[in-house]
């Protein structure tokens, strides 16, 4: 067996439509149950129309900030842990994770 063969079939398997269209269905049964079920499940255990729209509102500018953090998060995620700042002038970046 050339290595080149081996190489290939050592490759990964590439998604299909078939695994994006589930993990579609997935996602859209997430959101199903956050815009059904959790606001009547929510009603009965506070009580009142008003503790669940603040609830909700809460939870929705949470949701928010943290869609803004994502970019931030990602770029953590790339630099791995801290490290020294480096001296710009002798070619460091002066300690900026992402440009």
């Amino acid at each position: 067996m050339s290595t080149v063969t081996m190489a290939s079939s050592l490759r990964p398997a590439r998604p299909g439509a078939g695994a994006f269209a589930l993990l579609f269905g997935l996602e859209s049964l997430g959101r199903s149950v956050i815009a059904v079920v959790l606001p009547i499940q929510t009603l009965r255990v506070m009580g009142s129309d008003e503790g669940v729209s603040t609830l909700f509102l809460v939870g929705a500018l949470a949701a928010l900030c943290l869609a803004f953090l994502i970019p931030r998060l990602i770029c953590a995620a790339r630099a791995g842990p801290p490290q020294r700042p480096r001296d710009p002038v002798h070619g460091g970046s002066g300690g900026a994770i992402c440009h």
